[in-house]
């Protein structure tokens, strides 16, 4: 069964050219990128967890890189990611499994 997916993966081609086990492994890739990014604007922002002897509310966390450029990132990123998974899910309707 697995042999017979992955044939049908590799022989499936999307309207951008990108046959549909290339579309997946993109659409794994955007979502590790989309974590990376994710991880460093919440670090940027101070939305971590502090830990440390002084409260929280005692230290004022200043933001040390541009995180507006990083926010546009992750949205265009992350509109990639649907526009694939949406042409990857197109798909997975319209082709049937080679047998």
């Amino acid at each position: 069964m697995v042999v017979k997916i992955n044939q049908t993966n590799t022989a499936t081609t999307l309207a951008n050219g990108m046959n549909l086990m290339e579309a997946i492994a993109k659409r794994d890739a955007l979502s590790r990128s989309i974590g990376v990014y994710q991880s460093l604007l919440a670090a940027g922002t101070g939305e971590r967890e502090f830990h440390g002897m002084i409260p929280r509310d005692m230290v004022t966390l200043v933001p040390t890189i541009s995180l507006t450029p990083l926010q546009e990132k992750v949205d265009t990123l992350i509109s990639e990611r649907l526009k694939l998974d949406l042409a990857i899910q197109e798909a997975g309707w319209t082709h049937d499994l080679i047998e």
